[in-house]
């Protein structure tokens, strides 16, 4: 996820990283899904044969194992908070979201829409509650990358044949398009949301040690 793993640091900061990490892996497997479409289809034009359609359908099983893995550290982090007696950073009510939204938004850090929803679940039930929303879509992530996988593999007798590019061009019964659609905007809005609440829960963490602010641009270099 661009090294957008979460704050808080310290003792949280090896499952926070381990998140995004898994995250990362889930969205490039969906991509390489895509390649292997590409491909495919690109075989199909120009060497006139066909192909199976299992390369593409184990890429995203493989998004939906990593996708598997980020809910387990999901909980894994839960379990961590409260074995520590975790409490969302006091800056969390000191800072005026509302003014340090605007200029992230302006700067086009991030999107409106998820930064009110981060900040909204935040103020009304904390970094807890993000978890709970991240839980929430990874789940339907992963619902929709299985109904993906197995649409496209009811394809795969029209792949082997050369045909794939057909059912795809005119619309014919075993069109997947909407699905993957679907499934790329469900990643988009998630990703959104993931970064929002990064970048937020970073800006607390800055200046609760006093690190400067991603508002002003300052920062804290190290004397040692």
């Amino acid at each position: 996820m661009g090294g957008i793993n979460h704050q808080p640091c310290g003792s949280y900061l090896r499952l926070s990283t381990l998140l995004s990490k898994r995250l990362s892996l889930a969205r490039s497997e969906l991509e390489l899904a895509n390649n292997v479409l590409e491909d495919l289809i690109l075989d199909e034009l120009e060497e006139g044969f066909g192909t199976s359609v299992t390369g593409i359908v184990d890429r995203l099983r493989n998004s939906q194992s990593d996708l598997q893995g980020a809910l387990g550290t999901l909980e894994d982090l839960r379990v961590q908070m409260k074995n520590l007696g975790y409490e969302d950073l006091p800056t969390l009510g000191t800072t005026d979201l509302i003014e340090l939204g605007l200029f992230l938004t302006h700067e086009k850090v991030v999107e409106n829409h998820a930064w009110t929803q981060v900040t909204q679940t935040m103020r009304t039930r904390g970094f807890y509650g993000m978890l709970e929303v991240f839980e929430q879509d990874i789940s339907n992530l992963i619902v929709l990358t299985d109904k993906l996988a197995a649409l496209v593999l009811e394809n795969e007798p029209i792949a082997s044949g050369g045909n794939l590019r057909i059912i795809l061009e005119e619309n014919r019964p075993g069109n997947f398009k909407v699905e993957f659609a679907r499934l790329y905007s469900a990643w988009a809005g998630f990703q959104q949301i993931f970064l929002a609440s990064s970048i937020l829960s970073t800006e607390l963490w800055y200046r609760f040690n006093d690190s400067g602010s991603l508002i002003d641009g300052t920062c804290v270099t190290s004397t040692n």
